[in-house]
C-alpha cells in the first residue's frame, strides 16, 4: 500500500508547480502589453488585477508541512540508496543457505530485499548479495545497486560498518553502504527488474536512465523536469536522483506488509 501522505503532498507539489508555470506565463505578458498599449492602458491595469487575484494556492501552515515532508523524504532517500550487498543471516543454517542461494527476494519488517546472485546487466554479474528493492504498480521491482555493465568497472571499494535489519528469525546484514563518498554514491543506480525469472531462467533487468524515466514520468512533467535538472548524465541517473523522483511520484511501495520469502532463482 502506498504512503497516503505521499499522495497528498505530491498533489500539493503538482498544484504548486502548475501555479509557478502560470505565474511565469502571466509575467511574460507584461512587457508586451506595455509596448503595445502603454503604461496607462486598461490592458495593463487588467494585468495587475489578474496578478493580484492569482494568489498562492496553499496556506502558510500547509507550506510548512510540505517543506517538512520534502526534507524528510530527501534524508530518507539518501539513507536508503547508500546501502547494498546485503546477506541474509539466520540461526537456522539450512534456511540461511536457501535464502542466500535459492530465494528470489525476502520481505522483512524493514523492507524488500532482492537476491542479485544470478543477476546480470550487459553480461556483467552483480555479485552474490541482496540489494534493496521496491515494488512498483506494474508488478516490476525497482532495485538499488552499484552500476554494472560492459563499460563500468565493479565498485570493489565500498566498505563500511555492518548494518543489520532485524526480522523474525532473519537478519539482512549489509557488508557495504555506510559512509559512502559522493563518488561512490553516484555509482549507485536503480534497475527495473521483472519480479521473477522468466521461462528461460533469466531475469530481465534494465537500468533506469533517461529513456526509462521519460516513459515512467510521462504524466509528471514537474518530476521529469526535476530529474533532468539534477545535472550531468551521471548525476541524473544516480540512485539518489532516480529514487527520489519515483518516490515523489508515488510509484514505489513504501513498506511491505509482511515477512516472507518470495520466489526462487531458477
Amino acid at each position: 500500500m502506498m504512503n497516503k501522505d505521499n499522495v497528498v503532498f505530491n498533489e500539493m507539489k503538482r498544484i504548486g508547480h502548475e501555479w509557478e508555470e502560470q505565474r511565469a506565463a502571466h509575467q511574460a505578458k507584461k512587457q508586451g502589453i506595455i509596448d503595445t498599449f502603454g503604461w496607462d492602458s486598461e490592458e495593463l491595469k487588467n494585468w495587475y488585477a489578474e496578478k493580484e487575484a492569482h494568489t498562492f494556492p496553499f496556506t502558510q501552515g500547509q507550506s510548512k508541512a510540505y517543506r517538512a515532508w520534502a526534507e524528510t523524504i530527501s534524508a530518507a532517500s539518501r539513507r536508503i540508496v547508500q546501502s547494498s550487498d546485503y546477506k541474509m543471516k539466520s540461526t537456522d543454517e539450512a534456511l540461511e543457505k536457501k535464502l542466500n542461494k535459492e530465494a528470489f527476494a525476502v520481505v522483512t519488517g524493514d523492507g524488500l530485499y532482492v537476491n542479485c546472485r544470478n543477476f546480470r546487466h550487459q553480461g556483467v554479474r552483480f555479485g552474490n548479495g541482496y540489494a534493496r528493492g521496491f515494488r512498483m504498480a506494474d508488478g516490476k521491482l525497482c532495485v538499488i545497486n552499484r552500476k554494472v555493465g560492459k563499460s563500468t568497472l565493479m565498485e570493489a571499494g565500498l566498505t563500511g560498518g555492518i548494518t543489520s535489519v532485524v526480522a523474525p528469525g532473519v537478519i539482512a546484514s549489509a557488508i557495504a553502504g555506510t559512509g559512502l563518498t559522493e563518488v561512490q554514491l553516484a555509482n549507485q543506480v536503480c534497475y527495473l527488474v521483472d519480479s521473477d525469472a522468466g521461462s528461460n531462467g533469466k531475469t530481465k533487468i534494465t537500468q533506469i536512465g533517461d529513456q526509462v524515466i521519460a516513459v515512467l514520468l510521462a504524466d509528471r512533467k514537474d518530476l521529469l523536469d526535476k530529474y533532468n535538472a539534477a545535472g550531468d548524465k551521471r548525476t541524473r541517473q544516480s540512485a539518489l536522483n532516480v529514487f527520489t523522483v519515483l518516490r515523489e511520484a508515488g510509484m514505489l511501495e513504501r513498506r511491505p506488509a509482511s515477512v516472507a520469502v518470495v520466489g526462487r532463482i531458477r
